[in-house]
């Protein structure tokens, strides 16, 4: 479920379905979730939707989640068809 972009006028409520797996949030949004400690839990994956988040805040809400952050694995480039 992506709410990203939604107005939710109650986040918390998302810890009640049993049946969540994927969940894209902003920083925000994840922020209410995480304090009020509300987050999913049977989430199998997580998405910080904000793409100029930082490394660090990246890895902030990573940790939070509970997630392993170790070094982080920064890859960056462009993709080309073959000819």
């Amino acid at each position: 479920m992506d709410l990203s972009q939604a107005t939710v006028e109650d986040l918390t409520v998302l810890a009640g379905f049993p049946d969540l797996r994927y969940l894209a949030l902003t920083g925000s949004q994840w922020a209410l979730l995480l304090d009020e400690d509300k987050v999913p839990p049977t989430l199998a994956a997580a998405r910080l939707t904000e793409g100029d988040a930082s490394r660090d805040e990246a890895l902030s809400w990573a940790a939070r989640l509970g997630l392993p952050v170790g070094t982080p694995l920064i890859v960056s480039g462009t993709a080309a068809a073959a000819p």
